[in-house]
């Protein structure tokens, strides 16, 4: 959160949009943006070196 900016990481933005709006009061703008290609290699990367136990 930063000021009056939220932002908000998910991997349903369906349900998070969704969710999200249910809570009120309703938000003056939304923006949903896919992650970029570098953003979207990092995730994936570091997804598959977590320990898996």
């Amino acid at each position: 959160m930063s000021g009056r900016t939220v932002r908000l990481r998910s991997t349903d933005a369906d349900a998070t949009v969704h969710a999200r709006h249910g809570l009120g009061p309703h938000p003056r703008t939304l923006e949903v943006a896919g992650l970029g290609l570098e953003q979207a290699c990092m995730t994936i990367t570091a997804e598959m070196a977590e320990p898996t136990c």
